[in-house]
């Protein structure tokens, strides 16, 4: 934020600003996508030299530290949707312990099969709400079906529909953006 202020304050000559770190251009980054875009807020994570491993961590150390920001400064918030995947799954464990008792927490995707269930969006919607001490809600469909027919079926359902039509209607949603690398758990 004050690096910000500071970037504001020199574009309109105010200042004159020196400073020798990596964090100016990400805050100009920064800036720029803000501007062009039309977004509220952009993080920008410095990853040059890091591995992959490091970069998820630091992608989900600065997601849970926004989030945790974001949800002071919006107490209207009350319904959360989270998606699932390696990511999310390290942003949730960096949030804090918080009391939010009046919030409900929703899975935005069924699961992907035995494999990685601890990335499954219920999974994640467990440990959210205990951490949050909120409601937690789930959603016990396959993220993938066979065909539309079944798809359908699925929807009927009053207790499968409810969780569907109320992640439509959520607060803040939670995605992970991952790519389609040998080792993703997408593939």
């Amino acid at each position: 934020l004050v690096s910000k202020i500071l970037i504001d304050a020199r574009e309109a000559k105010i200042v004159e600003i020196f400073i020798n770190s990596q964090s100016v251009f990400t805050t100009k980054l920064e800036r720029e996508l803000e501007q062009r875009f039309g977004l509220q807020d952009v993080v920008v994570i410095d990853t040059v030299g890091l591995t992959a491993t490091e970069i998820k961590r630091r992608v989900s150390r600065a997601a849970a530290t926004y989030i945790e920001s974001h949800l002071r400064k919006h107490p209207q918030i009350g319904r959360i949707g989270i998606s699932w995947g390696e990511t999310l799954r390290h942003l949730v464990n960096y949030l804090p312990y918080v009391n939010h008792s009046d919030f409900h927490i929703y899975p935005l995707i069924g699961g992907m099969g035995n494999e990685h269930f601890y990335l499954h969006s219920n999974q994640l919607v467990q440990t959210l709400s205990q951490k949050m001490r909120a409601t937690a809600h789930y959603l016990y469909v396959p993220a993938m079906v066979s065909s539309i027919a079944l798809k359908k079926e699925l929807e009927q359902d009053s207790t499968i529909s409810r969780v569907l039509d109320a992640g439509k209607k959520v607060d803040l949603a939670l995605f992970g953006m991952a790519s389609l690398e040998e080792n993703s758990t997408m593939l």
